[in-house]
């Protein structure tokens, strides 16, 4: 865990062997740390997060190769399935808005399926540490973070319906399933206004996958 600090330096390398040996490295402090409380949060403590949000930030994951994404993605989200004050970290530095933008992006591209399957799965580690404590016992900070995911609903609608893989639209209907039990009447309503869950969840039930229909008969249940 020492080693953090130095690791996190190295993320900002120009060179991408270092830059991803870097990352493989943290990789593996954090499925050391995971399920140690204290050592996640030394992890976040030597500014990984902060640093790798950097690289991901003004449309430089644009720029990044076909494996270091998907390494910064893996370490972001292997941190945030462990850390609420990791997730905290991410919502602050405007993961929501990130992810926005990158699910336009790869929703428009014929080779996009891989990274929005990585992205849904982000978005589910996310939801993790928020509903560990229930709709009830919620606070505040973490209500807003519950709205700002919610934000995303109307366009994860719209990679699970036009034509996504199985295990994309799965991840897409497992993920507004979560949002939906976490959020309030009120905000549902609202939601419905914007996302049309109705037309989305309709859609879905048309599929043949078992696991999806099963799943959307699951969310619609919660919303009746």
């Amino acid at each position: 865990m020492e080693a953090a600090p130095a690791l996190c330096n190295l993320l900002q390398s120009a060179d991408n062997s270092i830059l991803e040996s870097a990352l493989s490295c943290l990789g593996m402090l954090a499925a050391d740390a995971h399920g140690k409380a204290e050592h996640m949060d030394r992890l976040c403590e030597s500014k990984v997060i902060d640093t790798a949000m950097g690289l991901l930030d003004k449309d430089g994951w644009k720029t990044l190769g076909d494996d270091t994404l998907p390494g910064i993605l893996g370490l972001l989200k292997h941190i945030a399935s462990a850390s609420e004050k990791a997730v905290n970290s991410l919502f602050d530095l405007g993961v929501c808005d990130l992810l926005k933008q990158m699910i336009t992006y790869y929703s428009r591209s014929h080779s996009g399926s891989d990274k929005l399957e990585m992205l849904v799965e982000f978005i589910y580690q996310l939801m993790r540490p928020l509903g560990a404590s229930g709709q009830e016992n919620a606070t505040t900070e973490q209500n807003a973070h519950i709205d700002q995911l919610a934000s995303i609903v109307t366009l994860i609608t719209q990679v699970a319906k036009c034509g996504a893989l199985s295990s994309v639209c799965y991840r897409c209907i497992v993920v507004i399933g979560n949002i939906v039990e976490l959020s309030t009447p009120t905000f549902l309503v609202e939601l419905q206004k914007t996302a049309n869950l109705s037309s989305f969840l309709t859609c879905l039930l048309a599929r043949k996958n078992r696991h999806i229909v099963f799943q959307t008969l699951e969310v619609s249940k919660t919303l009746l």
